[in-house]
């Protein structure tokens, strides 16, 4: 790296690195998550088919969530696309 570069990464201000998803840690699923997931055979067949990219985002999806009745609503989203054979559309979440 030239000197410009090293010095505008040193000023970096760290509190504002990390803020898109894709730099983030990703998020581990909990024992409730993975045991409604796993209720379902068929449901957790075609999840643990997906991409991990896929798997990770989706996940993050429903672990971040601040309030429990969004995470439950989040993971009764993803059982109903999941059992139908379909991946969670973020692009339009509402679409049944």
């Amino acid at each position: 790296m030239k000197p410009a570069g090293l010095a505008a990464f040193k000023a970096r201000d760290v509190a504002r690195t990390h803020r898109y998803s894709c730099e983030r840690e990703h998020a581990a699923p909990d024992a409730a998550m993975l045991r409604a997931l796993r209720a379902y055979r068929k449901a957790f067949a075609f999840f643990d088919a997906q991409p991990p990219r896929y798997k990770n985002l989706v996940t993050s999806w429903i672990m971040n969530a601040k309030r429990d009745d969004t995470r439950a609503r989040r993971l009764a989203h993803l059982l109903e696309r999941t059992r139908a054979g379909l991946r969670v559309d973020f692009l339009n979440p509402g679409r049944r």
